[in-house]
Parts: C-alpha cells; structure tokens; sequence
C-alpha cells in the first residue's frame, strides 16, 4: 500500500501499475457502521464485513420506479 500524503486537504496517494504508469488516488477513510447508515438512510442496499479493524462491503443505489 503506498504512503498516504496527509498534507493535502483530500488525502491521496501515487499508485504505480505494473506497467509503470502512476495515478494521483484520492484515500477516503470511512468509519463502517456510519457508511453503512449513511448509505442506507440514502436508500442504498448495503452488505458490510468488518475484519480486524478492515472492512470489504457492496453497495447498490435504489432501482429507479418505472
């Protein structure tokens, strides 16, 4: 995992491909269980799995009516 640059108003981080081509990535850090009602109250589906302090999830916006 390449070093988080804290200074910058978003956090990012320099990815290197195999490749070597590099990307600027914007870091966003996420407390679940407030994703999880955040995205919910937004009427997402949402499937969370909290594992030693990580977490891996899949979120669905709402299907449109009609």
């Amino acid at each position: 995992m390449p070093a988080v640059d804290a200074n910058r108003p978003t956090p990012a981080a320099l990815r290197r491909l195999d490749d070597g081509s590099q990307y600027r990535i914007v870091e966003v850090f996420h407390d679940a269980q407030t994703l999880r009602d955040d995205l919910t109250a937004l009427g997402w589906s949402v499937h969370i799995k909290t594992k030693a302090g990580e977490f891996i999830g899949i979120a669905e916006p709402p299907i449109p009516a009609g």
